[in-house]
Protein backbone atom coordinates (compact mmCIF):
# COMPACT_ATOMS: atom_id res chain seq x y z
CA UNK A 1 0.00 0.00 0.00
CA UNK A 2 1.08 3.59 -0.51
CA UNK A 3 2.43 4.92 2.74
CA UNK A 4 0.60 7.90 4.15
CA UNK A 5 -2.44 7.60 1.87
CA UNK A 6 -4.62 5.26 3.88
CA UNK A 7 -6.15 8.10 5.86
CA UNK A 8 -6.29 10.92 3.34
CA UNK A 9 -8.35 13.91 4.42
CA UNK A 10 -11.63 14.55 2.55
CA UNK A 11 -11.68 17.28 -0.05
CA UNK A 12 -14.35 19.97 -0.16
CA UNK A 13 -17.52 19.04 -1.99
CA UNK A 14 -19.23 15.72 -2.50
CA UNK A 15 -18.40 13.60 -5.56
CA UNK A 16 -21.20 12.04 -7.56
CA UNK A 17 -20.26 8.45 -6.84
CA UNK A 18 -23.30 7.04 -8.60
CA UNK A 19 -22.47 8.82 -11.86
CA UNK A 20 -18.88 7.65 -11.61
CA UNK A 21 -19.95 4.04 -11.00
CA UNK A 22 -22.46 4.01 -13.83
CA UNK A 23 -19.92 5.40 -16.27
CA UNK A 24 -17.19 2.91 -15.40
CA UNK A 25 -19.44 -0.16 -15.21
CA UNK A 26 -21.60 0.57 -18.27
CA UNK A 27 -18.92 2.03 -20.52
CA UNK A 28 -15.87 0.02 -19.55
CA UNK A 29 -16.35 -3.06 -17.38
CA UNK A 30 -19.42 -4.67 -18.98
CA UNK A 31 -18.26 -4.03 -22.59
CA UNK A 32 -14.91 -5.64 -21.74
CA UNK A 33 -16.64 -8.78 -20.49
CA UNK A 34 -18.83 -8.85 -23.60
CA UNK A 35 -15.72 -8.76 -25.77
CA UNK A 36 -14.09 -11.48 -23.69
CA UNK A 37 -17.15 -13.71 -24.09
CA UNK A 38 -17.31 -13.23 -27.86
CA UNK A 39 -13.58 -13.78 -28.44
CA UNK A 40 -13.46 -16.95 -26.33
CA UNK A 41 -16.46 -18.25 -28.28
CA UNK A 42 -14.53 -17.63 -31.49
CA UNK A 43 -11.45 -19.25 -29.96
CA UNK A 44 -13.37 -22.41 -29.09
CA UNK A 45 -14.74 -22.62 -32.63
CA UNK A 46 -11.28 -22.11 -34.12
CA UNK A 47 -9.80 -24.77 -31.81
CA UNK A 48 -12.44 -27.26 -32.93
CA UNK A 49 -11.66 -26.49 -36.57
CA UNK A 50 -7.93 -26.94 -35.99
CA UNK A 51 -8.30 -30.26 -34.20
CA UNK A 52 -10.47 -31.56 -37.04
CA UNK A 53 -7.71 -30.81 -39.53
CA UNK A 54 -4.34 -29.81 -38.13
CA UNK A 55 -3.06 -27.83 -41.09
CA UNK A 56 -0.62 -24.92 -40.99
CA UNK A 57 -3.36 -22.55 -42.09
CA UNK A 58 -5.73 -23.63 -39.36
CA UNK A 59 -2.91 -23.45 -36.81
CA UNK A 60 -2.35 -19.81 -37.75
CA UNK A 61 -6.05 -19.16 -37.31
CA UNK A 62 -6.28 -20.73 -33.87
CA UNK A 63 -3.09 -18.94 -32.77
CA UNK A 64 -4.65 -15.65 -33.88
CA UNK A 65 -7.82 -16.56 -32.00
CA UNK A 66 -5.79 -17.22 -28.84
CA UNK A 67 -4.14 -13.81 -29.19
CA UNK A 68 -7.49 -12.07 -29.74
CA UNK A 69 -9.08 -13.71 -26.71
CA UNK A 70 -6.05 -13.09 -24.50
CA UNK A 71 -6.04 -9.42 -25.45
CA UNK A 72 -9.77 -9.24 -24.68
CA UNK A 73 -8.99 -10.71 -21.27
CA UNK A 74 -6.30 -8.03 -20.75
CA UNK A 75 -9.02 -5.42 -21.25
CA UNK A 76 -11.04 -6.96 -18.40
CA UNK A 77 -8.25 -8.24 -16.16
CA UNK A 78 -7.87 -5.07 -14.09
CA UNK A 79 -11.41 -5.50 -12.67
CA UNK A 80 -10.92 -7.51 -9.51
CA UNK A 81 -14.35 -7.09 -7.95
CA UNK A 82 -17.59 -8.74 -8.94
CA UNK A 83 -18.16 -12.24 -10.36
CA UNK A 84 -14.47 -12.61 -11.21
CA UNK A 85 -13.87 -13.06 -7.46
CA UNK A 86 -15.84 -16.29 -7.34
CA UNK A 87 -14.87 -19.86 -8.33
CA UNK A 88 -11.18 -18.90 -8.71
CA UNK A 89 -12.06 -17.58 -12.16
CA UNK A 90 -9.18 -15.14 -12.56
CA UNK A 91 -6.40 -17.69 -11.98
CA UNK A 92 -8.24 -20.31 -14.01
CA UNK A 93 -8.22 -17.90 -16.95
CA UNK A 94 -4.57 -17.00 -16.47
CA UNK A 95 -2.41 -18.68 -13.86
CA UNK A 96 0.41 -16.16 -13.87
CA UNK A 97 2.91 -15.21 -12.56
CA UNK A 98 3.84 -18.88 -12.31
CA UNK A 99 6.69 -18.65 -9.83
CA UNK A 100 7.17 -22.39 -9.38
CA UNK A 101 6.66 -23.64 -12.93
CA UNK A 102 3.37 -25.33 -12.11
CA UNK A 103 1.91 -24.84 -15.58
CA UNK A 104 4.57 -26.93 -17.31
CA UNK A 105 4.64 -29.51 -14.52
CA UNK A 106 0.87 -30.05 -14.37
CA UNK A 107 0.38 -29.83 -18.13
CA UNK A 108 3.08 -32.43 -18.74
CA UNK A 109 1.47 -34.72 -16.18
CA UNK A 110 -1.96 -34.29 -17.76
CA UNK A 111 -0.64 -35.11 -21.23
CA UNK A 112 1.38 -38.07 -19.94
CA UNK A 113 -1.70 -39.66 -18.34
CA UNK A 114 -3.55 -39.40 -21.65
CA UNK A 115 -6.86 -40.01 -19.90
CA UNK A 116 -9.88 -38.60 -21.73
CA UNK A 117 -11.82 -38.61 -18.45
CA UNK A 118 -9.53 -35.82 -17.19
CA UNK A 119 -10.87 -33.58 -19.95
CA UNK A 120 -14.57 -33.99 -19.18
CA UNK A 121 -15.76 -30.38 -18.72
CA UNK A 122 -16.88 -30.56 -15.09
CA UNK A 123 -13.81 -32.53 -13.99
CA UNK A 124 -11.50 -30.29 -16.02
CA UNK A 125 -12.95 -27.17 -14.39
CA UNK A 126 -11.88 -28.60 -11.03
CA UNK A 127 -8.41 -29.73 -12.02
CA UNK A 128 -5.23 -27.70 -11.42
CA UNK A 129 -5.84 -24.05 -12.26
CA UNK A 130 -2.41 -24.06 -13.92
CA UNK A 131 -3.68 -26.06 -16.91
CA UNK A 132 -7.07 -24.40 -17.40
CA UNK A 133 -6.23 -21.13 -19.13
CA UNK A 134 -4.13 -19.11 -21.53
CA UNK A 135 -0.61 -20.01 -20.34
CA UNK A 136 -1.24 -23.74 -20.84
CA UNK A 137 -2.93 -23.10 -24.18
CA UNK A 138 0.03 -20.99 -25.26
CA UNK A 139 2.46 -23.80 -24.47
CA UNK A 140 0.43 -26.24 -26.55
CA UNK A 141 -0.11 -24.07 -29.62
CA UNK A 142 2.98 -21.83 -29.76
CA UNK A 143 5.70 -24.39 -29.00
CA UNK A 144 6.60 -27.76 -30.50
CA UNK A 145 4.86 -29.02 -33.63
CA UNK A 146 1.07 -28.89 -33.20
CA UNK A 147 0.50 -30.04 -36.81
CA UNK A 148 2.77 -33.09 -36.53
CA UNK A 149 1.62 -36.67 -35.85
CA UNK A 150 1.29 -37.52 -32.17
CA UNK A 151 -0.44 -34.28 -31.19
CA UNK A 152 -3.89 -35.88 -31.02
CA UNK A 153 -4.30 -36.00 -27.23
CA UNK A 154 -2.70 -32.59 -26.86
CA UNK A 155 -5.33 -31.31 -29.26
CA UNK A 156 -7.97 -32.76 -26.97
CA UNK A 157 -6.39 -30.73 -24.17
CA UNK A 158 -6.52 -27.65 -26.41
CA UNK A 159 -10.25 -28.26 -26.86
CA UNK A 160 -10.76 -28.70 -23.12
CA UNK A 161 -8.99 -25.41 -22.36
CA UNK A 162 -10.78 -23.48 -25.12
CA UNK A 163 -14.16 -24.80 -23.98
CA UNK A 164 -13.30 -24.00 -20.37
CA UNK A 165 -12.36 -20.42 -21.24
CA UNK A 166 -15.57 -19.92 -23.20
CA UNK A 167 -17.63 -21.25 -20.28
CA UNK A 168 -15.89 -19.01 -17.75
CA UNK A 169 -16.25 -15.94 -19.98
CA UNK A 170 -19.91 -16.68 -20.69
CA UNK A 171 -20.65 -17.19 -17.01
CA UNK A 172 -18.87 -13.97 -16.06
CA UNK A 173 -21.04 -11.99 -18.46
CA UNK A 174 -24.15 -13.84 -17.28
CA UNK A 175 -23.36 -13.07 -13.65
CA UNK A 176 -22.94 -9.38 -14.40
CA UNK A 177 -26.12 -9.02 -16.44
CA UNK A 178 -28.65 -11.84 -15.96
CA UNK A 179 -31.77 -11.22 -13.93
CA UNK A 180 -30.95 -14.11 -11.59
CA UNK A 181 -27.52 -12.85 -10.55
CA UNK A 182 -27.34 -9.27 -11.90
CA UNK A 183 -24.14 -8.07 -10.25
CA UNK A 184 -24.44 -4.92 -12.36
CA UNK A 185 -27.75 -4.16 -10.64
CA UNK A 186 -26.21 -4.80 -7.22
CA UNK A 187 -23.32 -2.46 -7.97
CA UNK A 188 -25.57 0.28 -9.32
CA UNK A 189 -28.33 -0.05 -6.70
CA UNK A 190 -26.54 0.48 -3.39
CA UNK A 191 -28.45 0.62 -0.13
CA UNK A 192 -28.61 -0.73 3.38
CA UNK A 193 -30.37 -3.86 2.10
CA UNK A 194 -27.60 -4.48 -0.45
CA UNK A 195 -25.23 -7.14 0.97
CA UNK A 196 -22.36 -5.97 -1.25
CA UNK A 197 -22.63 -2.21 -1.41
CA UNK A 198 -24.50 -0.24 1.27
CA UNK A 199 -23.53 3.03 -0.46
CA UNK A 200 -22.42 4.17 -3.92
CA UNK A 201 -19.19 5.32 -2.31
CA UNK A 202 -18.31 1.67 -1.61
CA UNK A 203 -18.44 0.87 -5.32
CA UNK A 204 -16.25 3.84 -6.18
CA UNK A 205 -13.78 2.65 -3.55
CA UNK A 206 -13.29 -0.76 -5.18
CA UNK A 207 -12.99 0.84 -8.62
CA UNK A 208 -10.25 3.12 -7.34
CA UNK A 209 -8.52 0.27 -5.54
CA UNK A 210 -8.54 -1.72 -8.78
CA UNK A 211 -6.82 1.16 -10.58
CA UNK A 212 -4.10 1.30 -7.95
CA UNK A 213 -3.67 -2.48 -7.99
CA UNK A 214 -3.59 -2.58 -11.79
CA UNK A 215 -0.75 -0.07 -12.00
CA UNK A 216 1.18 -1.93 -9.31
CA UNK A 217 0.62 -5.22 -11.14
CA UNK A 218 2.08 -3.82 -14.36
CA UNK A 219 5.29 -2.79 -12.64
CA UNK A 220 5.77 -5.64 -10.16
CA UNK A 221 4.60 -8.59 -12.28
CA UNK A 222 4.52 -7.59 -15.94
CA UNK A 223 7.83 -5.67 -15.99
CA UNK A 224 10.08 -5.74 -12.92
CA UNK A 225 9.89 -9.48 -12.34
CA UNK A 226 11.50 -10.11 -15.74
CA UNK A 227 13.83 -7.11 -15.74
CA UNK A 228 15.47 -7.85 -12.40
CA UNK A 229 17.82 -5.35 -10.77
CA UNK A 230 20.11 -5.09 -13.81
CA UNK A 231 20.61 -6.37 -17.35
CA UNK A 232 22.49 -9.50 -16.26
CA UNK A 233 19.57 -10.44 -14.00
CA UNK A 234 16.98 -10.14 -16.79
CA UNK A 235 14.95 -13.24 -17.56
CA UNK A 236 12.70 -12.73 -20.58
CA UNK A 237 10.90 -16.00 -19.79
CA UNK A 238 9.33 -14.27 -16.80
CA UNK A 239 7.46 -11.94 -19.13
CA UNK A 240 3.78 -12.57 -19.59
CA UNK A 241 2.85 -14.44 -22.80
CA UNK A 242 6.39 -14.31 -24.21
CA UNK A 243 5.92 -17.48 -26.26
CA UNK A 244 3.10 -15.92 -28.28
CA UNK A 245 4.89 -12.55 -28.45
CA UNK A 246 2.02 -10.79 -26.67
CA UNK A 247 3.92 -9.32 -23.71
CA UNK A 248 3.95 -5.75 -24.95
CA UNK A 249 0.45 -5.79 -26.41
CA UNK A 250 -1.06 -7.07 -23.16
CA UNK A 251 0.62 -4.33 -21.13
CA UNK A 252 -0.49 -1.65 -23.60
CA UNK A 253 -4.11 -2.86 -23.50
CA UNK A 254 -4.06 -3.16 -19.71
CA UNK A 255 -2.84 0.44 -19.40
CA UNK A 256 -5.39 1.64 -21.96
CA UNK A 257 -8.20 0.32 -19.78
CA UNK A 258 -6.83 2.19 -16.75
CA UNK A 259 -6.61 5.34 -18.87
CA UNK A 260 -10.24 4.91 -19.99
CA UNK A 261 -11.41 4.63 -16.40
CA UNK A 262 -9.44 7.70 -15.36
CA UNK A 263 -11.06 9.67 -18.18
CA UNK A 264 -14.47 8.59 -16.84
CA UNK A 265 -13.51 9.60 -13.29
CA UNK A 266 -12.06 12.96 -14.35
CA UNK A 267 -15.39 14.85 -14.60
CA UNK A 268 -16.23 13.87 -11.01
CA UNK A 269 -13.01 15.34 -9.56
CA UNK A 270 -12.92 18.79 -11.11
CA UNK A 271 -10.92 20.16 -8.18
CA UNK A 272 -7.84 18.14 -9.22
CA UNK A 273 -6.09 17.91 -12.57
CA UNK A 274 -5.66 14.38 -13.93
CA UNK A 275 -4.61 15.36 -17.46
CA UNK A 276 -0.89 15.20 -16.70
CA UNK A 277 -1.17 11.74 -15.14
CA UNK A 278 -3.32 10.48 -18.00
CA UNK A 279 -0.77 11.83 -20.48
CA UNK A 280 2.04 10.09 -18.59
CA UNK A 281 0.19 6.77 -18.79
CA UNK A 282 -0.57 7.32 -22.47
CA UNK A 283 3.12 7.98 -23.08
CA UNK A 284 4.14 4.72 -21.38
CA UNK A 285 1.44 2.84 -23.28
CA UNK A 286 2.56 4.30 -26.60
CA UNK A 287 6.23 3.57 -25.98
CA UNK A 288 5.57 -0.05 -25.08
CA UNK A 289 3.17 -0.42 -28.00
CA UNK A 290 5.73 0.98 -30.46
CA UNK A 291 8.61 -1.34 -29.59
CA UNK A 292 9.77 -2.58 -33.02
CA UNK A 293 10.84 -6.04 -31.87
CA UNK A 294 9.20 -8.37 -29.36
CA UNK A 295 9.27 -7.20 -25.75
CA UNK A 296 11.07 -10.44 -24.94
CA UNK A 297 13.95 -9.67 -27.31
CA UNK A 298 13.96 -5.97 -26.41
CA UNK A 299 14.22 -6.60 -22.67
CA UNK A 300 17.60 -8.36 -22.92
CA UNK A 301 19.30 -5.53 -24.83
CA UNK A 302 21.10 -2.76 -22.98
CA UNK A 303 18.91 -0.01 -24.46
CA UNK A 304 15.74 -2.04 -24.04
CA UNK A 305 16.38 -2.89 -20.41
CA UNK A 306 17.15 0.74 -19.60
CA UNK A 307 14.05 1.98 -21.42
CA UNK A 308 11.71 -0.54 -19.82
CA UNK A 309 13.16 0.11 -16.36
CA UNK A 310 12.57 3.84 -16.86
CA UNK A 311 8.97 3.19 -17.96
CA UNK A 312 8.37 1.05 -14.88
CA UNK A 313 9.74 3.79 -12.65
CA UNK A 314 7.48 6.35 -14.34
CA UNK A 315 4.46 4.13 -13.76
CA UNK A 316 5.29 3.86 -10.07
CA UNK A 317 5.58 7.63 -9.79
CA UNK A 318 2.31 8.15 -11.65
CA UNK A 319 0.48 5.67 -9.43
CA UNK A 320 1.56 7.53 -6.30
CA UNK A 321 0.65 10.90 -7.83
CA UNK A 322 -2.77 9.63 -8.89
CA UNK A 323 -3.64 8.24 -5.47
CA UNK A 324 -2.42 11.42 -3.76
CA UNK A 325 -4.95 13.31 -5.87
CA UNK A 326 -7.85 10.87 -6.10
CA UNK A 327 -8.11 9.60 -2.53
CA UNK A 328 -8.79 13.00 -0.96
CA UNK A 329 -10.76 14.26 -3.97
CA UNK A 330 -13.14 11.28 -3.72
CA UNK A 331 -12.93 11.05 0.09
CA UNK A 332 -11.85 7.41 -0.15
CA UNK A 333 -9.25 5.14 1.41
CA UNK A 334 -7.48 2.11 -0.01
CA UNK A 335 -8.24 -1.14 1.75
CA UNK A 336 -6.42 -4.46 1.47
CA UNK A 337 -4.51 -4.83 -1.77
CA UNK A 338 -4.98 -8.30 -3.30
CA UNK A 339 -1.32 -8.26 -4.40
CA UNK A 340 -0.14 -7.97 -0.80
CA UNK A 341 -0.64 -11.68 -0.25
CA UNK A 342 1.17 -12.78 -3.42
Amino acid sequence: LIAGLMYAQPAAGSPNYQALNEAVINQQIVPAYKSFASTTRALNQSAQSFCEERSDKRLERVQAAVQDAWQAWAAAQHTRFGPIQFLTRSVRIQFWPDRRGKTSKHLNALVAREDAADLEPVKFSKTSVAVQGFPALERLLFTGEPTAPGFEFRCSVVLAIAGNLETIASNLLRDWLSEATAYEKKALSPGLENPFFPAAKNVSAVILKDISTALEFVTSAKLDRALGDNLSATNHMRLEAWRSDLSGALIAIYLEMVIEILKLIDPEVEQVALSGDISALQNVRDQIGSIPSSLSAYSVTEDGHAALSALSARLKETRVELMEKLLPALDLTLGFNSLDGD
